[in-house]
């Protein structure tokens, strides 16, 4: 009868093991993975567009200092004709000086002479 009983025992130890082995291999193993699987893809979804946002600012501001700089570099060109512009003028002025100097020594000389 001991014999029997500790069969009985041992069978259903045996028959709860293997069925909580079944329990947890088709229902609790999937439900976990699936709960995980969840959770990992919504944390990667939510880093993406994170990233993609950062990403955006980024460009923006890439943007931003590209328009600057072709600002600058067009501000900068004006300035070179500018100054191009005004040694033009002051050379100009320059002859125009030395022309001016050159008729006072002469109207000088002639006021001398006379």
């Amino acid at each position: 009868m001991v014999d029997e009983k500790a069969k009985s025992e041992a069978l259903t130890v045996s028959h709860l093991t293997e069925t909580l082995a079944k329990f947890y291999s088709q229902v609790v193993e999937p439900g976990v993975r699936n709960i995980v699987n969840e959770i990992v893809h919504e944390e990667i979804r939510s880093l993406r567009s994170e990233m993609n946002g950062r990403f955006d600012d980024l460009y923006k501001k890439f943007e931003d200092l590209r328009q600057e700089y072709l600002i600058a570099n067009h501000q900068m060109k004006r300035l070179e004709k500018s100054e191009e512009v005004l040694r033009e003028e002051l050379e100009s002025l320059k002859g125009k000086v030395m022309s001016l100097k050159e008729r006072i020594e002469a109207l000088e000389k002639r006021l001398e002479t006379h």
